[in-house]
């Protein structure tokens, strides 16, 4: 909770910080951008409630954990180039969620169904972007199933 409820924060800037803990920049409600490209690891709630961020770009980061990014209100697009698990409900309450871009080579893990819930991704509306020789892939996963009709090809992406 090292920056929890900042609200005058405005910028997110950490460039070698590698983890995020536990609610570490929850209720940071003015938040724009975050810069955190060697970021691996996040805990439950750490980007929770940044409803002023728009857009978010994480090279490094390999897990979503519950609710990482809940009820961030103005989030539009999330790109993870390797990513390899998503946990639970990182995006619940993101409303403006449209795009999500996976890059990674290999289907990543989604261990529960719900991850887009209450997103325009989860009521049909929004995309999420895999490279093209994984969409059949995607589509048939158990778990990511439930969003066939939501994906795209990345280079389809402009």
């Amino acid at each position: 909770q090292a920056f929890s409820g900042c609200s005058a924060l405005t910028e997110i800037d950490f460039p070698a910080v590698t983890f995020a803990g536990n609610q570490a920049f929850y209720g940071c409600s003015s938040v724009t951008s975050i810069n955190m490209p060697a970021l691996k690891t996040v805990d439950p709630l750490a980007f929770s409630r940044l409803t002023s961020l728009e857009s978010v770009y994480l090279p490094a980061l390999t897990n979503l954990e519950s609710s990482t990014f809940a009820n961030c209100t103005a989030l539009r697009k999330v790109d993870f180039p390797s990513m390899y698990a998503i946990r639970y409900s990182p995006f619940d309450g993101c409303t403006a969620l449209e795009t999500v871009i996976l890059r990674g080579d290999k289907v990543v893990i989604l261990t529960k169904n719900g991850a887009f819930d209450n997103t325009p991704i989860g009521a049909g509306t929004g995309y999420i972007y895999v490279p093209f020789a994984l969409i059949d892939s995607y589509k048939a996963d158990e778990k990511w199933s439930l969003y066939a009709n939501q994906f795209r090809a990345i280079e389809d992406l402009n």
